[in-house]
């Protein structure tokens, strides 16, 4: 297996970038080869996203023609671990935080990182300000009478926690995910034993279960499953295989606090480029809102049907263009037909007209 078709197979499990991340991000193969970027990436460089697809990282980012020393991609492909660096890059306009993360392939080699640049620029200069502020004080503590040093001595520990939030903040930003959840409807992936390899947060947010208590418990989507409709899920359950197109199904569950939802649950098997069978990757979105509407809809065209019933009145549409007629069921009976007897044409309509009448309709409607 290639290292670039290792990534593609990683791609797949995710089924897309997610370039609402503010952050710069590339993913890169061990010889610094550009697979994907990111929208911000892409309009930092003023470029479209797929005209960097295949350049190498340090000519479309540093404007070299080989890896700057402090390159961290460099030494991830050299040890295998997670590096970061803090630069100044002109052609990117600013101080950056770089954090390189191991991708690998299903059998665990290195095919490549995750580069991820975080403009840290308006970070530096507020650590510039602090330095210079700091040296400030220092002379004015310097240049200070005996009688000030408490004000001196105070100002001084200002400026340490000021120091501190910076590094705590800078320590957050090291542990920032590279590739953040931001799907709205709740993906997941299982694996052949259907255990949950990932979950995304939307699952809370329809289903109110975190998404660890689904890793949990593996069983629990199909817990949450009303009654009434387990048995639409279990014969979707049983008919999915590694083979299958992808294929939906809609089923209602009850969520955590009680509300009852509908989901419209999509999956298709992952197959990696060996043909190895990996499991389902699965996407559950919420239509309550459109089954309501849907729902709300027929029952006004069933009391529309039985209010023409009592009344003896029926509704009806020609499209001329078409040449064909829509008629109310209460049209039909009228008529003294079965509703949906025949079909509802121009042509069908003045046949069934008495013949002694038509001419006076044709004329009509002309």
């Amino acid at each position: 297996m290639t290292d670039k078709a290792s990534l593609v197979e990683i791609d797949n499990v995710f089924e897309k970038t997610f370039d609402s991340v503010p952050d710069l991000i590339m993913l890169l193969d061990k010889q610094h080869y550009v697979l994907r970027v990111n929208q911000a990436m892409a309009d930092r460089l003023g470029k479209k996203a797929d005209e960097l697809v295949g350049q190498l990282c340090y000519q479309v980012a540093h404007g070299t023609d080989e890896p700057p020393e402090f390159c961290p991609h460099t030494r991830l492909v050299q040890d295998g671990q997670a590096h970061e660096a803090d630069i100044h890059e002109d052609r990117l306009d600013g101080d950056f935080l770089i954090t390189v993360t191991p991708l690998r392939n299903a059998e665990g080699d290195l095919v490549g990182s995750v580069h991820v640049a975080r403009d840290i620029s308006e970070l530096k200069k507020a650590e510039n300000a602090l330095k210079e502020a700091y040296a400030g004080l220092e002379q004015k503590i310097e240049e200070r009478t005996q009688e000030i040093s408490q004000t001196n001595t105070d100002l001084k520990n200002e400026i340490e926690e000021h120091q501190r939030t910076a590094e705590k903040l800078r320590e957050t930003e090291l542990h920032y995910k590279t590739v953040a959840d931001f799907t709205y409807d709740w993906e997941f992936w299982v694996d052949q034993n259907d255990s949950y390899i990932y979950c995304s947060p939307a699952c809370e947010r329809i289903s109110g279960y975190k998404p660890e208590e689904f890793l949990k418990n593996p069983t629990l989507f199909a817990d949450i499953i009303l009654p009434e409709d387990k048995s639409i899920w279990e014969e979707h359950s049983q008919t999915a295989n590694r083979d299958s197109a992808q294929r939906e199904v809609q089923v209602r569950i009850r969520t955590k606090a009680g509300e009852i939802r509908w989901i419209e649950h999509a999956c298709q098997p992952v197959v990696e480029s060996r043909g190895e069978f990996l499991g389902f990757r699965a996407s559950n979105r919420d239509i309550t809102l459109s089954k309501n509407a849907e729902e709300d809809l027929h029952l006004s065209e069933s009391r529309l049907a039985e209010a023409q019933r009592i009344a003896q009145m029926g509704n009806w549409d020609w499209n001329i263009g078409a040449g064909t007629l829509y008629w109310s069921d209460e049209i039909y009976r009228i008529f003294g037909l079965t509703p949906r007897e025949f079909g509802a044409t121009y042509e069908a309509f003045i046949n069934s007209v008495h013949p002694e009448d038509r001419d006076k309709v044709v004329n009509a409607v002309d």
